[in-house]
Parts: C-alpha cells; structure tokens; sequence
C-alpha cells in the first residue's frame, strides 16, 4: 500500500479521456475502461469519465451493465461525468449542449437508471466577454474553462474567481505547437495560485515525468511534474523559480514518498499540503489512459501492484 502522502497527492486525480486522442477509443471500449477503472483496485486514482455534451444521449445505454443503478433515497458509486462543451463561439451548439447536460442528469436522476450526473463542465473561452456570456446561461455545474496559454491570463482568472469557478490548461495535443512551454505552464500555475483559482490539466500527461517523444518532435509534460509543483506552489515550498526547475525535471528518481510527505530536490510536501492543495488549486488532470499512469507510479516503487490492479 502507498503512503498516505501519494493518496493525498494523486487520489481521485484522473479525469479519464479515452474518447480522445491519442488513444481515440470508440464509446463502448471507453466506457468499459472507465468502468474498470472505477471497479477495480486502481479506483482510488480515478475521478470523472470525460465526455462530449454533444454525445451525452448515448452513455446512458452504453453504462447499462457497469454503472450502478438509482435506487433511492441513496445510490452508492454513482459515476461522475465531466462534460466537454462545443467552444462559446458556436453559441448554438453551445447552448445546446447545455440542455442535453440537464435533460441527461435529470434522466439519470431517475430509479432503475444508470446512476451517473454531469457534476462538471469544460468549456473553451477565448475572452472576458465569452465568459460573461456564458455564465448567464449556465446550469448549475461547477465550470472549468479552458483559457489560452499564449498570452497573460490573469484578466481572464479575475472573471472566473468572482464566480467561483475553475480554470483548465491544455498542456499538450497530438502536434509539437499543441505543447506549451515549461514558461507557459508555470505561468499559468502561478496565476491560479496568486488568484486562488483552481484548475485542471489535460492532454499529454500519460506519463509521469517530463520526457521527450521523437514522434511528435517535443518534449512533454509529466503528471508527477505538473501535480507536485503546483502544490509546493501552493503551499509556499517553492517559487516561480523553483517550479520552472520542478516542471523540467525528467530524473527518473526526481520524487520520493514516505511517510512524513513527498520529496522533491531537498523539498518536502506534506500529506496535508498536498490535500490542500488539491482541493483548492490541482484539482485534477485529463488523460486518454489510465494504463500508462499507473504502470509509470509502479516502476518508480511509488504504489504496488495491488494498487494498479
């Protein structure tokens, strides 16, 4: 069994994305993954299956068999689904969606019905005044958005912490321009941190630390790097300088566990930073695999086999 301190960090941090690429799976396989996932011994790392808005009419068939079933007045294990809007720019689609996110939690509200609700959105903005637009139209679902990386994003993060909601960082994608730089990323992290906006990760992050992948042509990001330096940002144990060095750091022995907390360069974390810091700033990351994760925290001794099952 891992460290309390590794739970802290990592429990319930996967949003899992298997509909999207790379891995690009067709909806039953993904759902039956996520089912897995959720099932199985390595359920304590997962969080959300990750969906299209525009597709939620068919998971509710599809989850039939391996999702549990509503039975009042209280179902336990009820799937969480996060919602993947069409972008504000296509408003019509947009607003649509947006209904089928109410009609699908209202149906799966419902006894004898897959238990599953859309508890969060993932919504792309491109500006203030898309955000503002957009939350006079929203359902009642904490909302994360999707903010550009290429330019200061403080402006954006002021909007969405007047409303309480989160931001979302695409750290990655199936082209070398797809990928932000170390700069970018810890940029966005210290903006979140200083504005006490909480967000989420996706795309490239498979892997647990930073590593080069001659297929795309670039370097990509590692989950371990993005999850513990955001949350010794968090909870002051190192600075924009110290994250840039954390974020770019591929040692293979670069984090250690134990059972005072999580270890970094002379660094140590907590167990109650970092569940700290997870409920009030990484709140979790997007991924297309949970395999790769896992097999990744295994061959660093970081959890056991039982724990990956």
């Amino acid at each position: 069994m891992s460290h309390s301190a590794l739970r802290a960090l990592l429990g319930e941090s996967i949003d899992y994305a298997g509909l999207y690429p790379p891995a690009s799976l067709d909806e039953p396989t993904a759902v039956s993954m996520f089912a897995r996932l959720i099932g199985g011994g390595a359920g304590w790392i997962g969080a959300r299956l990750v969906w299209p808005a525009t597709r939620l009419s068919a998971l509710g068939a599809l989850a039939k068999g391996d999702a549990p079933v509503v039975e009042p007045p209280r179902t336990e294990g009820a799937w969480a689904v996060s919602a993947v809007t069409p972008p504000i720019a296509q408003w019509d689609d947009f607003t649509a969606s947006l209904a089928a996110v109410e009609s699908f939690n209202d149906r799966h509200a419902s006894p004898g019905e897959p238990a599953m609700r859309v508890d969060c959105l993932e919504v792309k903005a491109a500006n203030a005044a898309e955000i503002e637009r957009a939350i006079e139209v929203l359902p009642e679902c904490f909302t994360y958005w999707e903010l550009p990386v290429d330019r200061d994003v403080r402006g954006l993060l002021i909007a969405i912490a007047d409303e309480g909601f989160g931001a979302k960082i695409r750290t990655g994608g199936v082209t070398a321009a797809a990928h932000p730089t170390i700069e970018q990323v810890s940029a966005f992290i210290e903006a979140c941190t200083r504005g006490r906006v909480p967000f989420k990760a996706t795309a490239g992050l498979h892997r647990a630390l930073r590593h080069a992948v001659p297929a795309i042509g670039c370097t990509q990001h590692g989950f371990m790097n993005v999850i513990v330096g955001s949350c010794m940002m968090h909870a002051g144990v190192i600075d924009r300088s110290g994250l840039v060095r954390l974020l770019a750091d591929e040692r293979p022995g670069a984090f250690a566990v134990d059972a005072q907390g999580i270890l970094w360069d002379g660094h140590r974390l907590t167990a109650a930073q970092a569940a700290a810091a997870r409920a009030q700033l990484m709140h979790s990351f997007g991924s297309c695999s949970y395999d790769e994760p896992l097999e990744d925290l295994l061959a660093m001794g970081l959890v056991s086999k039982e724990e990956c099952a």
